[in-house]
């Protein structure tokens, strides 16, 4: 019985499937706009990491002036793949206006801050969490995005970003997916204006894989360390035998 109890031990542990998730892409981007009176400065930057896990960051600054009125749009994130399942990411932006042009205007993100694409190995979800927090003038810096395979939201709304919660989002093994974060600030109007608002968000994501219950397919290491183990089963099946023959002779 113990013998028979070691051999399916063996043939189970073999055959375990491998969650092992394909990493594709991995992007970190930052970009800004300013304009005022019909004069723009677009700015971004982007790391790409290219598919391997590593810490990436990206900045963009983007400034008008016109004699006493300036406008400035900042955008600055920094993300880590800890491995191809979990990782964190930071966002930063923030404006300041001071000007009594007509035609102005503010946009703190030109990009998407933070991109993933990967391969499932199993089913299970991409899980994110996190909080935005802010200070200033609020209006129109906008909550944190999740985008592409994804949609929802962290934080409040138009009015105030700041806030916390908690995403996710069914995997399928074998399927490619791109998951997207982003904050879409901006800010524009007419006539005079004279403050500066910023927001902070902070988020960790991992995939989890459920656990099935079901042997998978052995990959070859798993077939040759299977092929081994019976053999020591045999060989002890072996002895038993010999020595029971001895014990009767």
């Amino acid at each position: 019985m113990k013998l028979r109890l070691l051999a399916a031990s063996l043939i189970l542990t073999a055959s375990a499937p491998a969650m092992a998730t394909t990493m594709i892409s991995n992007v970190v981007s930052a970009g800004t706009n300013a304009t005022l009176a019909g004069v723009s400065d677009p700015e971004s930057n982007t790391d790409d990491l290219g598919g391997a896990p590593g810490t990436g960051s990206a900045s963009s600054t983007s400034t008008e002036t016109s004699g006493d009125e300036s406008l400035q749009s900042h955008n600055q994130v920094s993300a880590t793949w800890l491995s191809a399942d979990s990782g964190t990411i930071t966002i930063d932006w923030d404006w300041t206006i001071n000007t009594l042009v007509s035609d102005w205007g503010v946009t703190t993100n030109e990009a998407t801050n933070w991109s993933y694409t990967f391969i499932a190995s199993g089913d299970g979800t991409f899980d994110l969490s996190g909080a935005v927090t802010a200070d200033g003038y609020l209006f129109g810096l906008q909550p944190v995005f999740v985008g592409g395979n994804g949609t929802g939201q962290i934080g409040g709304d138009v009015y105030d970003p700041t806030g916390s919660g908690s995403l996710s989002f069914a995997l399928i093994s074998g399927q490619e997916y791109t998951f997207t974060v982003s904050n879409n600030g901006n800010l524009s109007s007419g006539g005079e204006f004279d403050d500066s608002g910023s927001a902070h968000g902070e988020f960790d994501w991992a995939i989890n894989y459920r656990e099935t219950g079901a042997p998978g397919v052995p990959e070859p290491a798993s077939w040759a360390l299977m092929v081994v183990g019976l053999g020591a089963v045999g060989a002890i099946v072996r002895r038993r035998a010999m020595s029971a023959k001895v014990q009767f002779a």
